[in-house]
């Protein structure tokens, strides 16, 4: 067993037969050892040192079984997000050329052999050179293939941050919750009211500055799906991934998103926060009022409501996989489901959070609310950035070149020399 770094330094081991495990909270990576700890949280006192007890190392410790930080991957895959970045990302999507590509040359080959086998009954492989033939086509496909993948990266532009500085930003705190249930597969909000909220929360986190913005998805049950950050391109990427699929239980608890956004909420600093709510206010599970009346107190949130939908409503379709509705969904009597928007809850959950409520597919609406988010006093967060992005399509772009030379050098055939009357390979 992996030993803690106070014991390679000499302190004594405890005597009991369980070692109690300790939380380093000054703790970071190998890959992140660089750093200070005064970098890895913003908000923290910089004490200098580790904070466990028996450590009196000045840095961070090193990874062991009984020191280490629970929010470490989190650190990581924002610190990466923050650190490297694609200026043309809709490129990738090339890459799907290459297994084309493998299967095109594969069938080729299969063809070619075919027919040698047919013209040529009489003659082996090793008269032919076949093996050597193969050998160098498959190399030179590798060569070939290489090329493209990196010609595809290429166009994608890396880009990587040139240096880190901590910036002084004035922004509030925000949780976006998006309603997940299968009631948010209706149409009567094109193109469906799920698609139609993502794309709401969209326009608005566009529209903030400098506001730290974070993002739950509920349906039966509620999940952080992106903390709290300043990074406003990562909560995009989280919210494109968001799908009826993101909250597995069925349902809508209403009331436990807000507590989610309560403890996330809780966490952060300032008294200057707000909670939007994206819901066709199809609530399942009661408490939802007294959930927004104790967010709005303990953490003085502001509840904004944006409901999704019509009172009309629509049919929930049952989608294949191709993408073809197969049927809509029917009750216990074999009835059409009709899902409507409940404005009457939704107003009732804006009231209770002191807040604002709209419906989304009124003129104005985002703009009423972005409006409100903006007005929201923020506080100063310190926090590091990376900037100076600089291109890096360089390298992908000289290994591609550098490969497409070597597949010109190398020929299918090797050329042999013969006695006169022979026939050259």
């Amino acid at each position: 067993m992996k030993r803690c770094c106070a014991r390679l330094r000499g302190i004594p081991a405890s005597t009991s037969a369980q070692p109690t495990r300790r939380r380093c909270a000054r703790y970071t990576d190998r890959s992140m050892r660089w750093r200070s700890p005064s970098t890895l949280e913003p908000g923290r006192p910089n004490t200098g040192s580790c904070t466990v007890a028996s450590c009196g190392r000045r840095w961070p410790c090193s990874p062991c079984s009984s020191c280490w930080h629970p929010q470490l991957s989190e650190r990581r895959r924002s610190a990466m997000v923050e650190f490297f970045r694609w200026g043309n990302p809709s490129a990738l999507a090339w890459l799907w050329l290459l297994p084309g590509l493998v299967l095109l040359h594969l069938y080729a080959m299969r063809r070619r052999r075919i027919a040698l086998e047919l013209f040529c009954p009489d003659l082996t492989e090793s008269r032919l050179g076949l093996r050597s033939i193969t050998r160098r086509r498959h190399l030179k496909f590798a060569l070939f293939a290489g090329a493209v993948a990196m010609l595809v990266l290429a166009l994608a532009q890396p880009m990587v941050g040139q240096r880190m500085e901590k910036a002084r930003r004035k922004g509030a705190e925000i949780v976006i919750a998006i309603d997940t249930s299968l009631s948010m597969a209706a149409r009567d909000v094109e193109p469906s009211r799920l698609e139609a909220a993502k794309k709401a929360a969209y326009e608005i986190i566009n529209r903030l500055a400098n506001d730290r913005v974070s993002i739950v998805v509920f349906a039966g049950a509620a999940y952080k799906y992106c903390p709290l950050t300043v990074d406003h391109d990562a909560a995009l990427m989280f919210l494109d991934s968001v799908t009826l699929s993101s909250t597995p239980q069925p349902g809508t608890a209403v009331g436990e998103a807000m507590r989610i956004a309560g403890e996330i909420l809780g966490q952060a600093e300032g008294k200057h926060r707000a909670m939007l709510l994206l819901s066709d206010g199809e609530d399942h599970a009661p408490g939802a009022l007294e959930a927004a009346n104790k967010l709005n107190r303990e953490t003085g949130a502001a509840i904004m409501v944006l409901g999704v939908g019509t009172p009309e409503g629509e049919p929930l379709p049952m989608v294949e996989d191709t993408g073809a509705v197969a049927d809509f969904k029917r009750d216990e009597r074999g009835e059409v489901v009709i899902s409507q928007l409940n404005e009457l809850a939704l107003q009732e959950l804006a009231r209770a959070g002191n807040g604002l409520y709209k419906r989304i597919d009124e003129p104005s609406s985002i703009a009423h609310i972005s409006t409100r988010l903006e007005s929201l006093e923020g506080i100063q967060v310190g926090t590091y950035v990376y900037t100076d992005y600089g291109q890096r399509f360089q390298w992908p772009l000289l290994i591609a070149i550098l490969l497409l030379a070597a597949e010109a050098l190398i020929a299918e055939q090797r050329v042999v020399p013969r006695e006169r009357g022979e026939y050259a390979e």
